[in-house]
């Protein structure tokens, strides 16, 4: 089965929860098409796990760890570069204050569910295999963007 590893800056996550609360849904902002179109033909509309490392949050001498996770449940095309629903689902972060205001995308993955885990449950990310391969990620490996995985 697959699923989503992704990378959301810690910040995001934070105030993403929130809107993923009062409205059922928060939108991330990437340009990886081809991983999302490559998404959608497996899921074939079928919501799927979403494993999250919040970057930018890192503890130095710690393996990387999925620390949030939700529920994808499809993508939109950005209308010159913003999410067609303007910031209603994006997170406050990105457009609240400069330092940490994210860019133009080419589209927006939509999760629900969004929440952090438990430092209990918190998942190393070197316990996932990329979709299609045969070996897990490495111990020291980071998602730069949206990965496929095996689930």
């Amino acid at each position: 089965m697959v699923a989503l590893l992704a990378a959301v800056p810690k910040v995001h996550l934070i105030s993403g929860k929130a809107v993923a609360e009062g409205y059922g849904k928060v939108a991330f902002g990437t340009d990886k098409i081809e991983t999302f179109l490559e998404l959608d033909e497996l899921i074939k509309g079928v919501p799927t796990k979403v494993f999250i490392y919040a970057s930018m949050s890192d503890v130095k001498g710690r393996a990387p760890l999925i620390t949030w996770r939700g529920v994808y449940m499809g993508r939109v095309s950005a209308v010159s570069g913003l999410h067609p629903a303007g910031n209603t689902f994006r997170p406050s972060s990105t457009f609240a204050d400069p330092e940490t205001a994210d860019g133009a995308w080419k589209l927006f993955w939509e999760v629900a569910n969004l929440q952090e885990l438990a430092a209990a449950d918190c998942i190393p990310i070197s316990t996932f295999t990329g979709f299609g391969n045969k070996k897990p990620f490495a111990s020291t490996f980071k998602p730069r963007g949206p990965t496929l995985i095996e689930w």
